[in-house]
């Protein structure tokens, strides 16, 4: 991600042509709502403490008005029953504090 957000960069600041490509300020102005990330994070069941370190990364390393969706849609199946930690749904509870941990880090573009 960090990498994503380094390669758009230069085109989101500067005023003027953008290097070999010779983007105009008109142009910049309309590519620029393209260069946006869009990150899907899937809340599992056991690991809320993985969810809070995530939102942080984005958060300090990325950008704080990065667009995040948070879901809550696992749902087990196939041999996922071999595997308790996830073996469930997550509760309502650890969707709702995943979405708290997002406010508190500082993203300010949490949506589910």
């Amino acid at each position: 991600m960090r990498e994503r957000v380094q390669l758009w960069s230069p085109l989101r600041r500067r005023g003027t042509a953008c290097g070999k490509w010779g983007f105009g300020d008109h142009l910049l102005r309309r590519l620029q709502p393209e260069v946006l990330l869009l990150v899907r994070h899937l809340v599992m069941p056991g690991h809320l403490e993985d969810s809070r370190e995530i939102l942080k990364f984005l958060a300090e390393e990325v950008s704080t008005r990065t667009f995040v969706n948070v879901m809550a849609q696992h749902r087990p199946c196939c041999r996922s029953s071999d595997f308790p930690e996830i073996a469930g749904r997550p509760t309502h509870e650890e969707f709702t504090r995943a979405l708290d941990f997002g406010d508190r880090a500082g993203l300010t573009r949490i949506y589910y």
